[in-house]
């Protein structure tokens, strides 16, 4: 779900997000917790509160919540800044990208559960995110 972009193909013009592009600039945060934060705050539910602290749990949450609000949408999500995430070793990058990933099986798995499953397979063709690492 999540593709790597190498900086050269990273284009200006995903800094200007249109309808369905979301993005997040981690470029310059130097703090775990403010890494958190910013996904947290960009791809959050409606009803979702605001993270404060620096938990990947929440951020799992409210980024679920955000997935099923956006269900059936094309949604697109850029992340700029993935030398932010290495600064802090690999271990927190693998553990950020794969907490957003968490979040949409989790989404699926909701709606699977709820019998909701008309389009769960097209929903795989919805979203896309990438992580630049610049």
């Amino acid at each position: 779900m999540i593709t790597i972009l190498d900086p050269t193909d990273w284009n200006l013009r995903w800094e200007t997000p249109i309808a369905g592009e979301w993005f997040i600039d981690l470029r310059g945060i130097d703090k775990k917790h403010r890494i958190i934060r910013k996904i947290g705050r960009t791809l959050r539910g409606g009803d979702s509160p605001l993270i404060n602290g620096n938990s990947l749990d929440a951020m799992i949450d409210v980024v679920a919540d955000w997935f099923t609000e956006t269900w059936g949408t094309n949604r697109i999500i850029y992340i700029a800044g993935g030398k932010s995430l290495e600064c802090h070793g690999v271990k927190f990058a693998l553990d950020v990208t794969l907490s957003i990933e968490e979040a949409f099986m989790d989404t699926i798995y909701d709606r699977a559960l709820n019998y909701e499953g008309v389009g769960i397979s097209e929903e795989f063709s919805h979203v896309s995110v990438y992580l630049c690492m610049n």
